[in-house]
């Protein structure tokens, strides 16, 4: 990483320092028009938590959605503090697999990049599906597709909802860049 991404990259914490780095930018089409998968949404969804919780991001989330859920293996710290277990991720570059950590936010954001455990993650799956965190029209707003998402499926709010061998599932393809 060089050291102007660098810098950059340590501005990059709450959500409103993202808009504040990409800028303020007008829609690209009406609300309803076409369906758009963006990361700056979310992002811009980060700063609605915050605007109308009058909590930061982190703790909203981790007090309204990972302690509920019992996710105790769960957050977004930033990179630079140690955090037992988590794991490095790698790419494939240049004919060699390296760790992925340049191209990562110093911290998760509300457009992905935390960390968890497959406990956890279980946890969640089944605190949304009992209503613990929505109730049951709430979640079926959340997780029921709406819009092609691809093969084999539709996207929803944040989750893409699938069938495949008779079973349905529910997850998100996210990605970072290469």
């Amino acid at each position: 990483m060089n050291s102007k991404s660098s810098s950059r990259k340590t501005t990059r914490k709450p959500p409103a320092t993202y808009v504040a780095l990409y800028g303020k930018r007008a829609p690209e089409f009406e609300p309803g028009a076409r369906f758009a998968c963006s990361n700056y949404r979310f992002i811009l969804l980060g700063v609605l938590v915050e605007k109308v919780s009058g909590r930061g991001y982190y703790d909203y989330v981790r007090e309204h959605i990972f302690q509920p859920a019992g996710m105790t293996r769960t957050g977004s710290l930033p990179e630079g503090e140690e955090v037992d277990g988590r794991s490095v991720g790698y790419m494939y570059r240049v004919d060699q697999w390296q760790p992925n950590n340049d191209i990562l936010p110093v911290r998760g954001t509300s457009a992905g990049g935390g960390y968890s455990t497959v406990a956890d993650l279980a946890s969640f799956a089944n605190v949304i599906m009992e209503h613990k965190l929505l109730n049951a029209e709430y979640t079926g707003l959340l997780i029921t597709g709406k819009v092609e998402g691809g093969p084999g499926g539709k996207y929803a709010y944040g989750f893409f909802d699938s069938t495949a061998g008779g079973v349905r599932w529910l997850g998100h393809r996210g990605r970072a860049p290469a």
